[in-house]
């Protein structure tokens, strides 16, 4: 596997964010009855890849973890930045609604 980037673009660094292909893969299944929205940061690779993710809201727990095992699967368009493909950073939340 190739080493991560050691840097990210953040959001407020590319002329236009990563763009998901399709849907989020998130296990609905394992999704905390009690948890409404979940808000997640993504790394995402300049080939569209999740390198890592971090929860933000809520706390992290198990089964909130547990829910977004997944998450990596999902496919991206990557971010651009003068109309070439970076390595960046992107907050989303989810909810099942």
């Amino acid at each position: 596997m190739p080493e991560p980037p050691a840097f990210y673009h953040p959001a407020s660094g590319i002329d236009s964010p990563a763009q998901l292909v399709g849907e989020w893969y998130v296990l609905s299944e394992l999704w905390p009855g009690d948890v409404r929205k979940i808000q997640v940061r993504l790394w995402i690779s300049a080939k569209g890849n999740i390198d890592r993710w971090k929860v933000l809201e809520p706390s992290s727990s198990e089964k909130v973890r547990a829910s977004l095992e997944w998450i990596g699967r999902s496919i991206l368009n990557p971010a651009k930045k003068n109309g070439l493909p970076v390595a960046s950073m992107m907050d989303i939340e989810l909810s099942l609604d």
